[in-house]
């Protein structure tokens, strides 16, 4: 789905990034800001957000358009166009269910 995003969005590049760093501890001033006095429930809650990660980027510019269509399940911006790859506007749905 990232790789025909990019496609339709006309990128020339396209890279993946594996990041296997997971956070040891948190910001003392982030817990302090939101814990209220009980940093360490706020801190379980928060290690589960703090593991590896998969990052994606493309060259393509992301457009007003791009904005509007990612803020909507099946109303796709590509829709009338037969070129694009995804025209359907439930695909970018896959990677909400990842994430």
């Amino acid at each position: 789905e990232i790789i025909q995003n990019a496609d339709d969005a006309r990128a020339t590049e396209v890279k993946f990034y594996l990041d296997c760093r997971v956070l040891q501890t948190l910001s003392p001033l982030l817990l302090s800001d939101f814990s209220h006095g009980n940093r360490s429930n706020l801190e379980v809650l928060l290690k589960q957000f703090t593991g590896p990660a998969l990052l994606s980027y493309n060259n393509a510019p992301f457009t007003k358009e791009d904005w509007e269509s990612i803020q909507s399940l099946q109303r796709s911006g590509k829709a009338k166009n037969p070129h694009k790859i995804g025209k359907f506007g439930i695909g970018f749905n896959s990677v909400y269910h990842i994430t």
